[in-house]
């Protein structure tokens, strides 16, 4: 989405071109790359790009890339880094956010590359208020349609929901339906999450020599904006 958003931009905004431009896209679900790709077969071609490169592997483990290792005869450094939604909060494991932003230090380009890393705002501790409220909230159930498969339903209940030191933990059990009555699975998912304070990422940044260059509050999350 973030690259189809950047195209539609420039396509729409006189004298930007991307022609300069190569994307890279990182993670580490094979399946997700696989989406990725398929969904913007055609991006490249359609919006004058350089190229769209796909790569696999762990955002904890970018700068052991081949095409980012020192010793790569074409090594390539990042002018802007972003990380999905909010998604710095699964590093949830002590030392995980530290060794995050140590690669973000390793790959951006010396002064001139920016990475922008997204906070979701209910996951940040106001300094005053606290945590907000919702985060501990009891969730109602829920019911999803399928895009992909005609007629599947998911359907999910919450059961944990909580905080437990600087760990939000969040319980679900979903069942896949077919119609009304067709049960096809049941499967239980754990997800983890960093709540911070604003004051404790600062910190963070810094001790990992990245610059903190702007922090922009948006309405459903933060986006702390740092460079080398």
């Amino acid at each position: 989405r973030l690259i189809q958003a950047m195209s539609r931009h420039a396509a729409a905004t006189p004298g930007v071109s991307l022609a300069n431009v190569e994307f890279i896209g990182l993670d580490i679900e094979p399946y997700m790359l696989a989406r990725a790709s398929a969904i913007n077969a055609t991006l490249a071609v359609e919006t004058g790009c350089a190229r769209i490169t796909w790569l696999l592997g762990s955002a904890l483990e970018m700068s052991a890339l081949p095409i980012f290792r020192q010793q790569h005869p074409t090594r390539k450094t990042v002018d802007l880094l972003t990380i999905g939604f909010g998604s710095i909060s699964h590093f949830y494991l002590p030392g995980q956010p530290e060794q995050f932003l140590a690669e973000v230090a390793k790959l951006l380009t010396p002064g001139t590359g920016q990475a922008q890393i997204s906070v979701v705002n209910k996951l940040l501790i106001h300094p005053e208020r606290g945590l907000d409220k919702d985060i501990t909230d009891p969730l109602p159930p829920s019911e999803h349609t399928s895009v992909e498969f005609p007629g599947v339903v998911y359907r999910e209940t919450v059961t944990e929901n909580g905080v437990e030191g600087n760990v939000w933990r969040v319980v679900r059990h979903i069942e896949v339906w077919k119609g009304q009555d067709t049960l096809l699975e049941r499967n239980i998912d754990t997800a983890m999450f960093r709540v911070w304070t604003e004051t404790e990422l600062r910190g963070l940044i810094s001790a990992a020599g990245l610059r903190l260059v702007q922090v922009v509050p948006q309405e459903v999350d933060t986006l702390f904006i740092v460079s080398i």
